[in-house]
């Protein structure tokens, strides 16, 4: 995991166990020294941050019962999967764009 690697490339202490993405993001926000960097409107982009990592905290469940990473009768619908993908994608890079 992305944001699990970060972490320890940091030395940055994760909660044991199996922390979801929500965690390990609010972690790597909280002790990462380049999202220390104060921005404009840095409250509303954490806030927006944090909520996109809630959303993807259902994406685990999406990816287990209801893709095809796992043998699964019922699968999303096609703009649900491509909303569960976007998501993803806007998160990580997003991250990766910070930490670069």
């Amino acid at each position: 995991m992305v944001t699990f690697a970060l972490c320890v490339a940091e030395s940055i202490t994760v909660p044991e166990g199996d922390p979801s993405i929500t965690v390990l993001l609010k972690v790597l926000r909280e002790n990462h020294p380049r999202f220390k960097e104060t921005v404009a409107f840095s409250d509303e982009a954490r806030r927006m941050i944090m909520s996109m990592s809630t959303a993807l905290d259902a994406l685990n469940t999406i990816r287990n019962h209801a893709s095809l990473a796992h043998a699964n009768e019922a699968l999303l619908g096609d703009p649900e999967a491509h909303l569960a993908i976007d998501s993803a994608r806007t998160v990580f890079r997003y991250v990766d764009a910070k930490v670069a």
